[in-house]
């Protein structure tokens, strides 16, 4: 087998970029949901003011991407109005002929990096917290983050980048990620001409992940001070 190349994507490739919005497709449909919406995220995000160019990477076989993640601009608000600026990564997808061969997890890591370099003070995610957790990332509740409604999230995820401490706050995400849907992705797929593909539904996966999502508390009144 060739070796394995992580490098940036360049959005501005139309080719390279369709690329990632088939292999996207590919890794999540019918995964979390019928269908799919996360190629469609990242068809938008490309063009959104929060996408992070410098951090849309890809993994390649030869000349073939098997995996690939795109970042965007987030922030942990506090309570005395100051703002840590973060990052945040999703989607991160790898092709289902490639899937549990450790590409996903060499491309977080060398991404992670690469944010590191660029000044952000942590990489906070939503994600499966079994996974993310087996590498390294730490529930944000640990920082006493919460969403931006003030309740704790067992998905939610933190990677620190810098020595400093995370400061207690609400976890703010671009609003890239509420501009999308199913629905959405639908049309924009039959716009592009992509293959129709037949969805599942209420698969065990996508029970699960309705059940992840969906597990969120409020800090009990013992622990406010």
């Amino acid at each position: 087998m060739p070796p394995i190349v992580i490098r940036r994507v360049n959005p501005g490739d139309t080719a390279e970029h369709d690329e990632m919005i088939n292999l996207t497709r590919s890794a999540f449909f019918n995964g979390f949901q019928p269908g799919a919406d996360e190629h469609y995220l990242l068809h938008i995000l490309q063009t959104h003011k929060d996408f992070i160019s410098e951090l849309y990477m890809a993994a390649f076989i030869g000349e073939k991407p098997v995996a690939c993640v795109a970042y965007s601009e987030s922030k942990v608000e506090h309570e005395d109005g100051s703002a840590t600026r973060t990052c945040t990564f999703g989607p991160v997808a790898t092709h289902p002929a490639h899937q549990r061969k450790g590409f996903a997890r060499r491309l977080i890591f060398e991404s992670l990096e690469a944010a590191r370099k660029l000044g952000y003070a942590a990489c906070v995610i939503l994600g499966d917290c079994r996974y993310y957790g087996n590498l390294g990332f730490r529930c944000a509740e640990s920082f006493d983050v919460t969403d931006a409604d003030g309740y704790y999230v067992p998905a939610m995820m933190v990677w620190m980048l810098r020595t400093e401490p995370l400061n207690a706050g609400r976890f703010v995400e671009s609003d890239v990620f509420s501009n999308v849907s199913v629905e959405q992705a639908d049309r924009w797929d039959l716009e592009r001409g992509a293959p129709e593909w037949e969805k599942a539904y209420d698969t065990a996966s996508q029970r699960e992940h309705a059940v992840m999502v969906s597990l969120r508390y409020k800090k009990r009144a013992s622990e406010i001070q």
